[in-house]
């Protein structure tokens, strides 16, 4: 709905009139584009409650302005109630059949509560006689979005585009989509092409940084971030996302220094603050690194990336005991980590709690089968109490789930050896040298018997020949 615009400060001085008149129950009149604004301004800032109160005296001042029971649906369905909304914008339609901002609203409520096809209807009608065609097409592509159907949104979205090049949403989204689609590389071919029309679109270059960025393409990513920065300087989101890049280029200090950017241009947010202490982590400096995390932590309590960082900082600092307090803590944040698990399963067992260390494993491995490193750890546990057969359990378990990896093999050769199995660990053997010949030293840090490391050799040059 096409409303006045006023700045921030003068929206501000219209909200102070109001809670004004409010306070002293006196009744002033207010122009019905003041009220919208003010209506705005409380929903923008998640307060329905007021929102709704506001519509209530603009409808008595303006009881035949169907603008304020459009907004006043908007509210409810901001706050869930759905068929309420849906109600209000029917009677508000009995006076109003064709109204186009009325209709709009009631379809993006439709597919808000989850009636796409009914949605979809009415924004095709609206298409031809809806003032900001790029605003019509936007919601289809969303709607679309929605109902899972991401070509027919990639098809609108394209057609937003195509009518408004600067359309920031339309860009993001499609670029969602056509991740989401597995059509990125084609994605790289259309971006482009816009870029040479557009090419000052920080938007444009963005987005392309993103599919770079996915497709491992570092170096390409980094030069469309540098791009998007150069077109516009505070552009947090570039920043913040050259830091991912080079974060994933294991380059900690180029990384920090775009989270530090991005830090400065915006609010304060555990994402980013904790960003900087995991650069400062991979760059070793783990006193740096805690004081970035405890910040994030201040900043957002239920922030578990944070908590896992201070975690594995004490950690590498020998201080396991410690760490634990904060692996728990992120386990319990979120449950279904395996690498949260995982690590504190190794705190565990390097603090003396080997039953605590193998409850953590056996959620690692059961969250995410599929990493080696966590049976062969599990096993380890109990290779070291001297459980042979049980930690054989765990690496057979382990290459149910990888039967092509090779240093699964190996620890259960070493198992087998221990417990006695010797023509079932040969068998092991060269399978694991099949596999993964050049990880067969690993077997020679397990056996300092010369007897046993004997016949393991002979094995492998047999093999080798």
């Amino acid at each position: 709905m096409s409303k006045p615009q006023n700045d921030s400060e003068q929206r501000k001085q219209f909200v102070k009139q109001y809670e004004n008149m409010l306070l002293s129950n006196e009744f002033y009149f207010f122009d019905l584009n003041v009220f919208e604004e003010i209506i705005d301004y409380y929903g923008e800032n998640g307060l329905y409650d007021a929102a709704l109160k506001a519509c209530a005296f603009a409808m008595k001042q303006y009881p035949h302005a169907f603008e304020f029971k459009i907004s006043k649906a908007q509210i409810l369905a901001n706050l869930g109630q759905m068929p309420e909304a849906l109600a209000l914008l029917e009677e508000a339609q009995v006076y109003q059949p064709n109204n186009a901002d009325l209709l709009f609203v009631k379809a993006i409520i439709l597919a808000q509560s989850g009636q796409y096809q009914l949605a979809i209807d009415i924004l095709i009608d609206l298409e031809d006689n809806f003032y900001d065609k790029d605003t019509c097409f936007f919601q289809l592509g969303m709607t679309y979005q929605m109902w899972g159907k991401f070509d027919l949104a990639i098809e609108n979205y394209k057609k937003v585009i195509a009518v408004n090049r600067s359309h920031e949403e339309a860009l993001y989204e499609l670029a969602f989509c056509l991740d989401i689609t597995d059509q990125l590389e084609n994605s790289v071919t259309y971006y482009e092409q816009f870029i040479d029309q557009e090419p000052y679109s920080h938007d444009a270059w963005y987005n392309l940084g993103i599919i770079y960025n996915k497709l491992g393409l570092f170096e390409k990513a980094i030069q469309a971030y540098e791009y998007a920065v150069a077109i516009k300087e505070d552009f947090i989101s570039a920043h913040y996302n050259m830091g991912n890049t080079y974060f994933n280029m294991e380059q900690y200090l180029d990384a920090l220094t775009c989270y530090k950017v991005a830090e400065v241009n915006e609010d304060p947010n555990a994402e980013t603050t904790c960003c900087i202490g995991a650069c400062f982590e991979k760059l070793k400096q783990y006193d740096k690194a805690i004081k970035y995390y405890r910040q994030a932590i201040k900043l957002d309590s239920l922030y578990d990336d944070a908590w896992f960082g201070v975690g594995v900082c004490l950690h590498c600092q020998n201080k396991s005991f410690e760490a634990l307090h904060f692996f728990k803590k992120a386990v319990d944040l979120n449950e279904l980590n395996p690498d949260y698990w995982m690590v504190l399963g190794e705190a565990e067992y390097t603090v003396g709690n080997p039953v605590s260390a193998i409850e953590a494993y056996d959620q690692a491995c059961n969250l995410n089968p599929f990493n080696p490193n966590a049976w062969i750890k599990y096993s380890l546990i109990y290779y070291d109490l001297g459980e042979y057969e049980k930690a054989l359990e765990m690496v057979k378990l382990g290459i149910e789930e990888l039967p092509d990896n090779g240093l699964l093999y190996y620890h259960a050769v070493v198992y087998l050896i221990n417990a006695g199995f010797y023509k079932e660990a040969f068998n092991y053997l060269e399978n694991a040298l099949f596999l993964d010949f050049q990880n067969h030293t690993i077997l020679f840090d397990y056996f300092k018997d010369l007897e046993i490391q004997k016949a393991i050799f002979k094995i492998i040059e047999q093999f080798r020949n």
